[in-house]
């Protein structure tokens, strides 16, 4: 993950210098600090430990970090003006070939009680219990829904088709609403996991032969670390025991989206992948419920009934699509809708072309059928402000001054940030501390980490140095109770750098490989370098960061989508 012992260690070292830092444990760049919801935490790619799922890959993306339990009375919504995507490069060359695209969709009921003679609008986003089943949300005043893409080829040229509900076929899937408290979501945590679970969907991907699956909701936070402790001068001790402090996370929640692909839809004649997620903002995304057939339409268009709440009217009036449909009414007239992401599916011919009307093409800004009202920029292209590969990278390798560059970044384009791989700063920082030597520069070892993956693990056979997480979907899977924290240097090859795992400890693991425990001939030997915060695929920890053997406080679950329940704003104090 992004928030490591090392980015203390360098916060404190430059505020004892008489600089400043900005970000947080979240926020590792001072662009992303404006915009949480797009904000992505972490990352992980594994093959599927479930039993009987080894054939698939997981995906799970947070984001919107440090989520209080007790955050209403809005809680914590996913961006509408925003595409969130994890994309997938499958023959090394630093560049996507596919990309699952997520687009969110809200819908406010404006639920109102009586009162006298009046109806009033209610301040809450419930007025009565929630669930378990899918459809039990009369009481609920805001619903969210979501839209999944798979885009082969470029993320906004390729080929773009709709992801389906494999049991009904729809193209919207539904979000659980947050955790917010016993009360309301029907008195105990059972039920709420229930009502989660019923929003995982077996779901048709086209050009795969076998259905994958879908779960986008709030999830308890799955990172541990002594994060308290490192924010004041790394008060702790790097050589201490391993399971000795407290996990500063432990009463927060995450929003996570939790996608199962079977592996021969990813891999094409290499079984190394590599992934990396991205959240992206732009015009062209319609404010809540969209434009509906009054806004434009003449009277009794469109004809047919409004399938969805979401749903609005097609460009021509005669029918209705999802919000974020190319098609979708966004506007009084045809002339002055606005592009979706992906359209025009071709490239910009000249920086100042702008689309057409139809969203089909490109033309020159003084053409009749250029787009009006939005100058020289095409409405609905999106501007990447979060990138998520590797854990760490943004934290503890990138300089200050290009964080929201990198954010912003292809891996394609990381020759740019070579320097900040090969002559790290952070091991420099790391010795004003504690005294500890760093390995000598360039630091090979780093490359092969965090650009290229390692030889005879997870390098692709024809790379391009690039920054992004890499799976050698050939490695055999280790059940969960068989699972090393410590993945690869724990002699478990399935883990961490190899993809990641809910349970691996990147904070130790990229403590150590800082410092150089792969430039070491024995490797075992080398100092147990820790954030004293335990973790592993079966840790349990109580909402005030102690380790618990409560299997009702576990983090991870052995089955997708792997993270456990969200902790519960009410009651107190317990949040199980």
């Amino acid at each position: 993950m992004r928030r490591v012992l090392a980015v203390g260690v360098a916060a404190a070292v430059v505020a004892a210098a008489g600089g400043t830092l900005s970000g947080s444990s979240h926020r590792e760049a001072p662009g992303i600090a404006k915009t949480p919801k797009v904000d992505g935490t972490d990352f992980y790619m594994f093959r599927s430990y479930e039993p009987g799922r080894s054939n698939f890959v997981t995906f799970l993306a947070n984001y919107i970090g440090l989520e209080d339990a007790y955050g209403g009375p809005n809680f914590f919504t996913l961006d509408e003006d925003a595409i969130y995507e994890i994309h997938v490069d499958n023959n090394g060359n630093g560049v996507e070939d596919l990309t699952f695209q997520f687009q969110f969709q809200k819908t406010v009921k404006n639920l109102a009680v009586p009162v006298g003679d009046k109806m009033t609008a209610v301040p809450l986003i419930n007025i009565g219990g929630i669930g378990p089943g899918r459809d039990d949300i009369g009481n609920l005043n805001v619903l969210e829904s979501y839209t999944l893409n798979v885009i082969r080829g470029g993320r906004r040229t390729g080929q773009r088709q709709a992801v389906t509900d494999a049991a009904t076929g729809s193209t919207t899937f539904k979000k659980p609403v947050d955790r917010i408290g016993d009360k309301s979501l029907r008195d105990n945590s059972a039920l709420y996991d229930q009502y989660a679970d019923n929003h995982i969907y077996s779901i048709n991907i086209p050009g795969c032969s076998t259905a994958g699956r879908v779960f986008v909701g709030q999830r308890r936070e799955g990172f541990v670390v002594n994060l308290a402790e490192v924010f004041d001068l790394v008060n702790l001790n790097p050589l201490g025991p391993e399971n000795g402090e407290e996990n500063t996370l432990a009463d927060k929640n995450v929003t996570t989206l939790a996608l199962e692909v079977p592996t021969s839809c990813l891999v094409a004649s290499d079984p190394i992948i590599g992934a990396w997620t991205t959240a992206s903002t732009g015009k062209g995304t319609p404010a809540s419920g969209g434009f509906g057939a009054a806004d434009a339409c003449p009277a009794g268009t469109p004809t047919s009934p409004q399938p969805n709440p979401s749903f609005v009217a097609t460009q021509d009036c005669n029918g209705w699509v999802p919000p974020n449909h190319p098609l979708a009414r966004t506007g009084t007239t045809t002339t002055t809708i606005e592009c979706r992401g992906g359209f025009p599916s071709g490239p910009k011919p000249a920086p100042d072309f702008v689309a057409t009307q139809d969203c089909l093409g490109w033309v020159p800004p003084n053409h009749p059928a250029a787009r009006t009202g939005s100058g020289t920029t095409p409405a609905g292209q999106f501007t990447q402000v979060s990138r998520l590969g590797q854990p760490l990278v943004n934290e503890v390798v990138i300089g200050l001054p290009d964080k929201d560059k990198f954010n912003a970044s292809e891996p394609k384009d990381d020759g740019q940030f070579a320097q900040y791989v090969t002559h790290p700063s952070l091991p420099v920082l790391i010795q004003a501390l504690f005294g500890v030597t760093p390995p000598a520069v360039p630091r090979a070892d780093l490359v092969s980490v965090f650009l290229t993956g390692i030889n005879g693990l997870n390098k692709p056979a024809n790379v391009a140095a690039s920054e992004m997480l890499r799976l050698n979907t050939s490695t055999p899977v280790t059940l969960e109770a068989n699972q090393d924290r410590l993945g690869v240097i724990g002699g478990d090859n399935a883990g961490f750098p190899n993809g990641r795992r809910p349970g691996d400890d990147v904070v130790d693991v990229a403590l150590r490989v800082v410092e150089g425990i792969l430039t070491v001939p024995n490797p075992a030997t080398f100092p147990a370098l820790t954030d004293g915060a335990y973790i592993d695929a079966r840790v349990g920890y109580n909402p005030e960061g102690t380790v618990s053997a409560d299997p009702s406080l576990r983090l991870f679950r052995p089955s997708f989508p792997y993270l456990r329940l969200p902790l519960s704003g009410s009651p107190n104090p317990t949040h199980q």
